[in-house]
């Protein structure tokens, strides 16, 4: 469980904690959120949808024709699948849309949204998670505020523009999206799926106003129903006020019933900011439907020091191996229990000896875990610099790449599968796990 500095991740997780000593000319900052002069404006980008960075991996198999007819989704048999055939995920988080002092996607004031999805591409992502607030979706209709270097984004778009603007151009560069309901308000990640400003119908309602608005899009391919249950939030207790599985059942299957042109997947999370899972033995997730369960995800978010403090570790003997009974305990066990995906939605961190040596030697010995447990599926935290208490891929000036970041996620996904549409027909790029004793043949039957 994370000790009690994890409780600042509410306050800095996607907080925009991390601000400049000194101001570089040109930027403005106060006690939230840094803001910098919008550079000119760039003509649209035709996507190098094969990439050209130095990580990208060509699929060495011939495109699979998945046909004219809607994808089809799927978490049993211990993996993401697409219309039957195994995907390869490596996705990352892009936040904005929940934070406070923004309703955009930060980073569009420094690159236009085709540079950044370009960058995605160069670096083997294949899928962004999109995290909102339910304060955000209920105000859907508002413009977005700001500046903005692509020229295609202004104060004149509403933010229902905005993201399926954002979706549509995603698709272009074969980046699939999982729409993330992170917030009620837009301050703080709640324990609850409800609060006295944001009801359960509330929140509901902002599922169904965002999901009924994108669900057209081929590549909104996933939702994940909560970020981070914790503190009175519990697990298979009979209290429906506090039961986060009988809430996500109840949500997801609204969802799906209601909904029924997203055919998409449905990522549940866990208890104590989704470290723990080990409740589903007794109480797994169930829909209501066979067809619904098969699009169960289950996805745990795990991180070092640098998120939850060295108070955490330090009872631990012989770190970071210590760890590896910990993270079987609390969910290395669910493919093999249950049968379902397992997907890790955020990990990452600090990855320097400025911030936090220990880090550096989790997070390396986290990521040969993944391998080894043939769980290479990934969401990391994230694009974004301005995370206070992990960083992200990219650094301040939202150009220059932590490349010791990037080569480290490449180990544990070095073979994304790749999706994408050329007239009609749906078109598959094999992917392949990191470690060759996962393949099909050897193990996932």
């Amino acid at each position: 469980m994370p000790s009690l500095s994890a409780l600042l991740r509410l306050a800095t997780q996607g907080a925009l904690a991390l601000l400049p000593s000194s101001a570089p000319q040109g930027t403005t900052t106060n006690a939230a959120i840094t803001t910098t002069a919008a550079t000119p404006a760039t003509p649209a980008i035709t996507p190098s949808l094969r990439g050209l960075g130095h990580q990208k991996t060509v699929a060495a198999d011939s495109p699979i024709d998945l046909g004219t007819g809607k994808l089809t989704w799927t978490g049993t048999h211990k993996e993401i699948r697409v219309n039957g055939h195994s995907w390869k995920l490596k996705g990352l988080s892009w936040f904005g849309l929940e934070v406070g002092d923004s309703n955009v996607l930060l980073g569009l004031n420094r690159r236009s949204l085709d540079e950044i999805l370009q960058f995605l591409v160069d670096n083997n992502f294949n899928a962004i998670r999109i995290p909102f607030s339910t304060k955000w979706a209920l105000d859907y209709d508002s413009t977005v505020r700001g500046s903005f270097r692509d020229g295609g984004i202004d104060g004149q778009l509403s933010r229902r523009d905005f993201l399926n603007k954002v979706i549509s151009r995603a698709a272009d560069y074969k980046i699939l999206v999982m729409l993330d309901s992170h917030r009620l308000d837009d301050q703080s990640i709640p324990e609850l799926w409800y609060s006295p400003e944001y009801p359960y119908e509330a929140m509901l309602q902002a599922w169904d106003t965002i999901l009924g608005d994108v669900k057209h899009h081929w590549n909104v391919f996933a939702i994940d129903l909560k970020n981070e249950p914790h503190g009175l939030a519990t697990w298979g207790t009979g209290d429906e006020s506090t039961d986060w599985n009988t809430a996500a059942e109840k949500i997801g299957a609204h969802l799906l019933e209601k909904h029924p042109e997203f055919t998409g997947l449905v990522f549940v999370e866990g208890l104590g900011y989704s470290i723990e899972f080990e409740s589903i033995k007794a109480h797994p997730i169930n829909f209501g439907k066979r067809e619904w369960n098969d699009r169960l995800v289950y996805s745990p978010h795990q991180y070092g020091p640098s998120v939850t403090g060295d108070e955490h570790f330090k009872g631990y003997v012989n770190f970071p191996d210590s760890q590896l009974s910990e993270w079987e305990r609390c969910w290395g066990f669910i493919e093999e229990t249950t049968g379902h995906a397992c997907v890790l939605g955020e990990w990452g961190g600090q990855y320097d000896s400025y911030h936090n040596d220990k880090d550096v030697v989790w997070q390396n010995r986290f990521a040969k875990y993944l391998v080894e447990k043939c769980l290479s599926d990934q969401f990391v935290w994230d694009l974004n610099p301005e995370s206070g208490d992990t960083g992200g891929v990219l650094k301040s000036n939202w150009w220059d790449e932590e490349e010791a970041k990037l080569a480290l996620y490449h180990t544990v996904q070095p073979h994304p599968s790749w999706l994408y549409k050329e007239g009609d027909h749906f078109y598959l790029e094999p992917g392949k796990y990191a470690n060759p004793k996962c393949d099909p043949n050897n193990k996932r039957q």
